[in-house]
């Protein structure tokens, strides 16, 4: 759990560097999104299906602007 809250911590930094200074407050706290990853990666056991029509090559790209969208916004 430290590893994903660590990572948020430094996606927010590295984006903060990037916008303006009154868009510099983030609005996920790193422990959130940590907990929000956790909660993703521990359930896709119980929706995934390999043959269904979420396929990796579409799911990982989807999961990584939900993630990495939510944490900047």
């Amino acid at each position: 759990m430290h590893f994903l809250e660590e990572l948020s911590q430094i996606v927010q930094r590295e984006a903060q560097k990037k916008v303006s200074a009154r868009t510099r407050a983030a609005k996920v706290s790193p422990r959130a999104a940590a907990f929000a990853v956790a909660g993703l990666i521990n359930w896709i056991y119980q929706w995934y299906k390999p043959e269904g029509d979420l396929q990796t090559h579409n799911l990982i790209p989807q999961f990584t602007d939900l993630v990495f969208g939510g944490i900047l916004a």
